[in-house]
């Protein structure tokens, strides 16, 4: 490396500028690189890298299943191992099919969805493969009552644990793993802690990424109570996840790429390494927006009086990450983010779409069933009552009969209902707004479950602003994960909105331009390319669930309706 204090003025400009002229051609070069596809039998054995095809494309989604698709011609060999089924399992090479695809750093793994076999109109004979992110694993644990126990016996009636979001939510996967994997076991005080007494993962298809509970403490995640009776653990993390605003990462281990990920563990190659990070740092240290001129305000989210609503205060005294010093590092530290895509002719924005909702109703009600031993408390009041007063003229007990016909009267009329207002939407939503919905998700009044039902309800009825844009990579910032991009999925960053407010009619119009940088997390990224096209990202950024159809949104629905079925079934009353 050339020492610069050698040089003159000159030399050293020239120095700087063949450097520079070098460091972009080198990304130019990355940028074009494809990406290294390689496709695994169902024990994760490498069957070969796949590079013949017409085109590609494959999503992340924050928190979501993202798909993947891979067009192929029959007469590759891959295209025949993929599409010859039964030969393949006699072999020894197993039903399901897996891939991998890297490129800048990050890594989309899935499973094969399905296949089909085209004749196109010019003769030629198309694999159409489509996969399903890894992430879908996850779909495929349920959250026992007692992870411990056998199905025959299951104490207590419900599974919970409170604690930090990130700690309780891996806790609760893990256990539920550990009942796959293996069949006796000894924990320490934290399952986080993956110390010499825990149990060893070495041939664990899914591991969990270890947290412990004084890690996340120290981190200062917003504590949860995940509970679960046989729910889906990713219908138990879902509404926690996004009221604490964490991103689930998985990511298959190639043994022969990367390090091992887990400290005195000696994973298996191909092991799903499921992972739960705060990227957007809402709640510690962050920026929700700022403008070009006076640049991002640095803020933190906290808590209201009313634990309902979320007001942000300003950082005193923000610090630069030290990662940012470090020359040739790609990334983003959740505390700062930096990348902001300006609106203009020659910036990388492509297209845009901004999109605003207000809010909605200013009171959630939730309840219907009284708070606990409050019914049981009246009953036993009524029949000691009854009882006495029997007792008292001589005559056989009559408590236990008129407390079955006052049931009708006072069962979960006392204690059964509660209604919290929103003071910021009372004061900001004017004379005629919105009055009221009611809560989902808890059907029992003054408990915590309550509690949480009623955040979600006003999260899901807030103000929200989304934005879409589609960007050219590289101009200027680079999409990639590992040290490799400036972002990737569930990193904060920022677009400038220049709106056109028309004041006045005729042919005299003014334009008011607004420069306002909104800042949102990455919750959407694709991956796509074709023979006639290089490698492209595609992101979305913002609240994604808004920007859904309603064919999208129904769907949702009736999923979330497919999960309350289940646990109405396992319930009971």
């Amino acid at each position: 490396m050339t020492d610069l204090s050698t040089l003159s003025l000159q030399e050293q400009c020239e120095a700087i500028w063949e450097a520079t002229n070098a460091a972009e051609e080198a990304d130019r070069r990355a940028r074009l690189e494809p990406p290294l596809m390689r496709l695994w039998d169902g024990d994760f054995r490498l069957q070969g890298i796949l590079n013949s095809e017409y085109s590609a494309s494959f999503t992340w989604l924050d928190n979501e299943v993202g798909p993947g698709q891979v067009e192929i011609p029959l007469d590759d060999p891959l295209a025949k191992w993929i599409y010859q089924v039964a030969p393949r399992i006699q072999r020894g090479e197993k039903l399901h099919v897996y891939i991998t695809v890297d490129k800048d750093g990050a890594r989309w793994s899935g499973r094969l969805h399905d296949q089909v076999l085209e004749k196109r109109e010019d003769g030629t004979w198309v694999l159409v493969v489509r996969f399903l992110h890894d992430l879908g694993v996850l779909d495929y644990y349920l959250a026992w009552a007692s992870p411990f126990l056998p199905a025959f016996v299951q104490f207590p009636r419900v599974f919970f644990i409170a604690g930090p979001s990130i700690w309780a939510l891996k806790t609760a996967l893990f256990l539920n793993v550990m009942r796959e994997q293996i069949s006796l076991w000894g924990l320490p005080d934290d399952p986080m802690d993956q110390n010499s007494s825990a149990p060893g993962m070495g041939n664990w298809s899914v591991v969990v990424k270890p947290t412990t509970f004084a890690e996340d403490m120290a981190a200062g995640t917003i504590w949860s109570v995940p509970n679960s009776r046989f729910k889906r653990w990713v219908d138990m993390a879902k509404d926690i996840l996004e009221d604490a605003q964490l991103s689930i990462q998985v990511r298959r281990y190639i043994a022969d790429d990367d390090e091992q990920p887990i400290e005195g563990q000696t994973l298996r190659n191909g092991a799903l390494v499921v992972d739960i990070v705060d990227k957007s740092g809402y709640f510690t240290d962050t920026s929700n927006g700022g403008n070009p001129f006076t640049g991002l305000e640095r803020t933190f989210a906290q808590w209201a009086e009313d634990f309902l609503d979320v007001i942000e205060e300003d950082v005193v005294s923000p610090e630069t990450p030290a990662s940012y010093n470090v020359p040739g590092l790609r990334l983003t530290d959740k505390t700062c983010p930096y990348v902001i895509y300006l609106e203009g002719e020659e910036t990388g924005i492509e297209s845009s779409k901004f999109t605003f909702t207000p809010s909605t109703a200013k009171q959630i009600v939730a309840g219907g069933h009284s708070f606990p031993f409050v019914n049981e408390l009246i009953s036993a009041a009524i029949q000691t009552a009854g009882d006495l007063l029997a007792a008292a003229i001589v005559v056989p007990p009559i408590g236990g009969a008129v407390d079955a016909v006052a049931q009708i009267f006072y069962w979960d009329t006392i204690a059964a209902w509660a209604n919290l207002e929103s003071a910021g939407r009372a004061t900001n939503g004017g004379w005629a707004s919105p009055f009221e919905v009611l809560a989902s998700g808890s059907d029992r009044a003054y408990t915590l479950e309550m509690l949480l039902s009623m955040r979600k309800a006003l999260h899901d009825t807030r103000s929200w602003f989304s934005h879409e844009i589609n960007i050219r990579d590289g101009a200027p910032w680079f999409v990639g994960d590992q040290g490799r991009g400036h972002f990737f999925i569930g990193d904060r960053i920022g677009a400038q909105v220049i709106g056109s407010t028309v004041v006045g009619n005729g042919p005299t119009v003014l334009y008011v331009d607004d420069h306002t940088i909104y800042v949102d997390r990455v919750r959407e990224l694709t991956l796509a390319w074709d023979r006639e096209s290089p490698p492209e990202w595609l992101p979305v950024i913002g609240e994604k669930e808004k920007n859904k159809d309603r064919g999208q949104r129904a769907l949702a629905m009736i999923a979330d309706l497919g999960s309350l079925v289940q646990q109405l079934a396992v319930q009971g009353k």
